[in-house]
């Protein structure tokens, strides 16, 4: 009877084991479609450089016959930081979407009593994790674009404000933008260089945390040194999310420029902007997705689809399955864990992102997984 119960409970973890592997091997071949539309040309690139050079020209153009381009420049750029991430909202027009052959994992009643379920509260740490990665891993792809515009932001306020016999804008509204552009670029940079997004830098604020606890019975010099450093970085990105609002109202109520001229200089510079960051947002968020598709390849083929290289078996049934699969469960999981999203205006300029997939995190029975890998760059 004994006997008996061992071989049926192994033979269930073997057609367990073989279920998986051929959501697995779905999944890797998934994951082999959207490199291979990742890395199709795009004939469409040549329309938005095109688009692109006729924004240039229409700035040219208002350079040469207003005297307030650096103004319009300026109050352009900080109306592109407000509105970029509504921009980012709107549905995608024209085209078909290059990842369509992934099948929706749940409509929104589903993933609503999934996340009921899953109890929100008792695990803010692991959701915390993981929505901080998806927030700072799609800001990296607009670094590129919007440090060359708020750079392009020093200058013109520079001169704007303080080398002109007949200043197009007060010292205070210069330095106010010259201090917010470059928090901004110090922002953006800031996560290209410090990749906040990795799982280990996560780890290493808890450790800093721990440190502090410590470090409070020994010196109160580690506090403050730590307090100043947290201070700095805090007011960085405040400065950086909350204020440009701030900033545009200063510097567009103080002058009335786009009342005497009206608004079509501005939006001509706008939308320039918009395309410009796009573009660049466009390259680089690919490369990321790429990036990040390759991993789940290898994750697939190197941990869940590769056979073990020892492998003890009785009465022809593996030894080790209920261990083996539940192994693989785990890795098979995390590889599920993101997902890819695009976004185009009738095709062109089109825009990737990374986005968590609801009906994989809020299910209950996966919470202990992602306690523990929530990573992007090293998701095991």
């Amino acid at each position: 009877m004994a006997t008996g119960e061992v071989q049926d409970q192994s033979s269930d973890g073997a057609r367990a084991l073989a279920d998986l592997m051929g959501e697995a091997q779905e999944e890797l071949r998934r994951e082999l479609q959207d490199q291979e539309d990742l890395l199709k040309a795009d004939n469409r690139v040549f329309i938005s450089l095109f688009l692109i050079l006729g924004g240039l020209t229409v700035n040219a153009i208002i350079f040469r016959f207003l005297p307030n381009y650096m103004f319009y420049w300026i109050a352009a750029s900080f109306y592109l930081i407000v509105l970029n991430p509504f921009i980012l909202l709107i549905p995608s027009t024209g085209g078909q979407a290059k990842h369509s052959n992934r099948k929706p994992r749940g409509d929104i009643r589903s993933i609503t009593k999934i996340i009921r379920e899953a109890g929100i509260g008792n695990h803010k740490q692991v959701f915390g994790r993981i929505f901080w990665n998806i927030f700072f891993i799609n800001n990296k792809p607009l670094a590129i674009g919007f440090s060359l515009i708020y750079a392009i932001d020093v200058l013109f306020a520079v001169q704007a404000g303080f080398f002109m016999a007949q200043p197009i804008l007060g010292q205070f509204d210069a330095v106010l933008v010259i201090y917010q552009s470059l928090a901004l670029i110090t922002f953006y940079l800031g996560i290209l260089i410090l990749r906040p997004y990795k799982m280990d830098f996560f780890a290493s604020l808890q450790n800093i945390n721990l440190k502090i606890r410590t470090a409070v019975k020994r010196t109160w010099k580690v506090i403050i040194i730590i307090a100043g450093i947290t201070a700095v970085i805090g007011a960085i990105i405040v400065t950086a999310m909350i204020l440009p609002g701030f900033t545009l109202g200063q510097i567009t109520s103080g002058h009335d420029y786009i009342t005497r001229e009206g608004v079509l200089p501005i939006i001509g510079i706008f939308l320039t902007q918009v395309m410009f960051l796009r573009f660049f947002q466009g390259v680089h968020s690919r490369l990321m997705l790429l990036e990040l598709s390759r991993k789940k390849e290898h994750l697939l083929r190197e941990h869940i689809l590769r056979s073990p290289d020892n492998e003890n078996t009785t009465s022809g049934t593996p030894a080790g399955v209920p261990e083996e699969y539940e192994h693989k469960r785990r890795i098979f999981t995390v590889t599920k864990m993101y997902d890819q999203s695009e976004q185009a205006f009738f095709g062109l300029f089109p825009v990737f992102m990374i986005v968590p997939d609801l009906t994989i995190i809020f299910n209950p029975g996966n919470l202990s997984i992602l306690e523990s890998h929530v990573g992007l760059t090293e998701p095991v």
